[in-house]
């Protein structure tokens, strides 16, 4: 199976495949987040283009994301126009694949319970520094997102703005 997968961040887009588990291949983009949602969304499918044909897409990025729906439910300023954007939905009509959006500090955390330091302690708190500074809560080895899909999220600390 082979998966493209992003990681939209404030300061880069990381990206790259996943071919049976494994990734293979991995590439760094300006995200360019003052441009806004949109702007990203357009770099995403620009991206994706050259990686056609993939089987699905992973989308780990800034921002409150309703997993249920893949929609952003809450972003800050460093990306206008991030929040309410459906980033399932338009990424999958683009390219007629399932896609999986998850916050990046969720997705994170979600690799350290798998596969880094959280293996074998399925509950624990994961913290990031980059762009901002975010967190994620790991309950009975699986995300605690609350009622609203941030438990977890300290908040929009903004560190590096520019």
């Amino acid at each position: 199976m082979k998966i493209l997968v992003f990681d939209i961040g404030g300061t880069a887009i990381k990206y790259g495949i996943c071919k049976n588990g494994h990734l293979e291949e991995t590439k760094e983009y300006p995200t360019e987040a003052f441009r806004g949602g949109t702007h990203i969304l357009n770099t995403i499918c620009r991206l994706s283009e050259q990686y056609l044909p993939f089987d699905a897409i992973g989308i780990s990025t800034a921002g409150e994301v309703n997993t249920n729906n893949g929609t952003i439910f809450y972003a800050n300023s460093n990306i206008p126009g991030y929040t309410g954007m459906p980033v399932r939905d338009i990424i999958k009509n683009e390219f007629h694949v399932p896609v999986a959006v998850e916050n990046d500090v969720n997705s994170a955390a979600l690799g350290e319970l798998h596969s880094g330091a959280g293996v074998g302690y399925p509950d624990f708190l994961c913290l990031t520094y980059g762009t901002g500074v975010g967190g994620c809560i790991i309950i009975n080895g699986q995300v605690y997102s609350g009622a609203s899909f941030s438990a977890g999220s300290f908040g929009g600390i903004v560190i590096h703005p520019e």
